[in-house]
């Protein structure tokens, strides 16, 4: 059978086409998982009671408590990752 090279071409670039769309399916799930685990990890980390006797108002020292915290993780991506989603929320 004969397949002009105009086929083959319209069927190369269909097939992209479709991995595309299922690359960004898969995409759009991932980023909507990730989101919602960030989203609680935030909602626990303010669960966590800086010592007694600091004041409420001693938000830099409570951060310095954390990153120092992060830090001993030793994953500078991940430290990054929570400090901005403290940020944000």
């Amino acid at each position: 059978m004969y397949q002009s090279p105009q086929g083959d071409a319209i069927a190369n670039e269909f097939r992209r086409e479709r991995s595309t769309r299922r690359a960004i399916s898969i995409l759009e799930a991932k980023r909507k998982r990730i989101r919602e685990d960030i989203n609680q990890l935030v909602n626990h980390l303010t669960l966590i009671a800086p010592p007694s006797g600091w004041a409420g108002e001693d938000s830099d020292g409570y951060r310095e408590l954390l990153t120092e915290a992060l830090g001993r993780l030793g994953d500078d991506t991940f430290s990054e990752l929570v400090l901005q989603a403290l940020e944000r929320y």
